[in-house]
């Protein structure tokens, strides 16, 4: 699912990380919020699914202890070269930009906030993007910041 930050959360929320979640919600009540998409969870394991990239993810993570993080962050970030969007995300997003415009490309993870544990500041994040090219390849490189060996680390450490 694709959010507009511009358009009501609904029911929507829970599927969206938490920086995404609050710009709806600031934009709702009525602050001045530059409008741009969020992709949620499912996006996120769509693009897994159809790069066939599900398993060996899971696979490594599986693996994975407070020995071995680089090495896996390393064998997972590898995973997403030269993977893109399929037709439908990739014709949502050429619909939602504007070519001649410079954009934020954010990571808003559903794990980046919790309670008891914060992953801030771990997350990549991609300012003055421009095109869909370079987007979409910034979204990849957001979703492989997720396997950072800082971010596998803290992972590892909170036993999260």
């Amino acid at each position: 699912m694709i959010q507009r930050i511009s358009e009501p959360l609904g029911d929507n929320g829970e599927r969206l990380g938490n920086k995404g979640r609050f710009l709806c919600m600031m934009s709702e009540a009525g602050f001045l919020v530059p409008d741009g998409v969020i992709l949620d969870r499912e996006e996120y394991t769509r693009f897994l699914n159809e790069n066939g990239i599900t398993a060996a993810v899971e696979e490594l993570l599986s693996e994975m202890n407070k020995d071995n993080v680089a090495e896996i962050s390393e064998k997972i970030t590898a995973l997403f070269e030269g993977k893109h969007f399929g037709e439908e995300l990739h014709n949502v997003l050429k619909e939602s930009i504007d070519p001649s415009g410079c954009y934020a490309v954010r990571s808003s993870g559903t794990k980046e906030d919790l309670q008891d544990f914060s992953f801030a500041g771990q997350y990549q994040t991609y300012l003055n993007i421009t095109g869909l090219d370079e987007i979409e390849v910034a979204i990849i490189r957001c979703y492989q910041s997720m396997f950072s060996p800082v971010c596998l680390a803290y992972l590892v450490n909170h036993a999260i």
